[in-house]
């Protein structure tokens, strides 16, 4: 056994790091106690997937969710203009058929002044 002074590395007769009992017995808890706490992450990992899964699962349904709205909102805007040009093609239809009648009772009126002069006629 070398005689070293205290604190440094004490070798055994054959050259190896002699431990000394205490750092020893404190090195081998805090290897158990490491893992101890990697084991329970573990565990507390295994219980919260579920929980984190269903989080991720929350954050697609509420993109998915807001994606469809901003879809039904456009669809919304494109039936909104569809009416508007729904009741303007309509006013025109109203105002064609309005042109279109008072041509036709034009007309008739001119046809009835025609077979009226007509009848004056001598032949």
């Amino acid at each position: 056994n070398n005689n070293a002074e205290a604190g440094s590395l004490q070798l055994d007769s054959e050259g190896f790091t002699l431990v000394p009992p205490e750092l020893l017995k404190t090195t081998m808890q805090q290897h158990q106690q490491a893992s101890k706490d990697v084991a329970d992450l573990d565990r507390a990992k295994a219980k919260t997937k579920p929980e984190y899964d269903l989080v991720l699962k929350n954050a697609h349904v509420r993109d998915e969710h807001s994606r469809m709205q901003s879809e039904a909102a456009d669809k919304e805007e494109g039936v909104a203009a569809a009416e508007e040009a729904s009741i303007s093609l309509e006013a025109q239809l109203g105002d064609a058929s309005r042109k279109y009648k008072a041509e036709v009772k034009k007309r008739d009126l001119y046809l009835q002044q025609v077979m009226a002069a007509g009848s004056d006629l001598p032949f």
